[in-house]
């Protein structure tokens, strides 16, 4: 049984670890795949089901938690249907507009987990720290978990041009390991954390991407990028987890999430 003191320790120790790997890590040099020092995954998988702390943003059940981009509503064409969160690709019978989903809740340290499931020619994404405002879209905002079906798509429009773009990689800006992803019709377990300027992106246990948005080799990506005509693009400290409805039927359950510190 876990003492009062290890439990006030062990958050610390995972903070501790957790900034000590991901510092530095914004250089270019992609980390090793599941390199990520034993103490903070020992700490994690100690913690995870007994400190308090953990929401569920779905659950299987409704959809309270969520809401859609710029708007107070739920965007048509995002339903649950069998446990599962379901962005329906689009139709002639559905009626009102679609749109992307964010969370109602904000967050800025955090670790967010949740299961995905792409279908044929999917394409999504995960979004972290956006703000409610459209004046931009969502994409102009915040950096992407990129969530896409990476045969079809290297297919139809070639591995250069999908460089930056597959499945785990954080848009346009940082390739994840390539073979991470499940095919279409199989679930993907996802892992983000965020700490600071801190980002790690985790594919179906597997480390896929870690950068540093406060350091140079992030700044001159994104001025190299889509995003350099945006001053405002991933500059939120805090903000929404939105996921991306871009005309392509997804699948997501198990979503939940922990404030690691604000």
């Amino acid at each position: 049984m876990m003492t009062i003191r290890m439990r006030l320790q062990a958050p610390f120790a995972f903070l501790t670890a957790l900034f000590s790997f991901l510092y530095g890590c914004g250089s270019g040099e992609q980390p090793v795949a599941g390199s990520l020092p034993a103490t903070v995954e020992d700490t994690i998988a100690a913690e995870a089901d007994l400190q308090p702390g953990w929401i569920n943003l779905f659950d299987g059940s409704g959809m309270d938690q969520w809401k859609g981009f710029g708007q107070d509503s739920l965007p048509a064409g995002w339903l649950v249907d069998h446990g599962m969160m379901v962005l329906r690709a689009p139709d002639t019978d559905q009626t009102g507009s679609r749109g992307d989903l964010i969370t109602r809740d904000t967050f800025g340290n955090f670790e967010l987990e949740l299961e995905v499931m792409l279908t044929d020619s999917a394409n999504s994404g995960i979004f972290i720290r956006v703000p409610d405002d459209p004046s931009h879209v969502l994409w102009q905002w915040a950096p992407e978990f990129q969530l896409i079906d990476d045969p079809i798509y290297d297919h139809w429009l070639g591995e250069e041009h999908m460089f930056k773009h597959h499945t785990g990689d954080c848009y346009d800006l940082y390739a994840a390991e390539p073979g991470l992803a499940s095919t279409t019709g199989v679930w993907n377990a996802v892992r983000i954390l965020a700490l600071g300027s801190q980002v790690q992106y985790w594919l179906n246990g597997r480390v896929a991407v870690s950068f540093d948005m406060a350091s140079p080799d992030w700044q001159q990506r994104v001025a190299k990028s889509k995003f350099s005509p945006f001053p405002q693009f991933a500059k939120a400290k805090s903000g929404h987890i939105g996921l991306q409805d871009h005309d392509h039927a997804v699948r997501f359950r198990n979503i939940r999430i922990r404030r690691i510190s604000e």
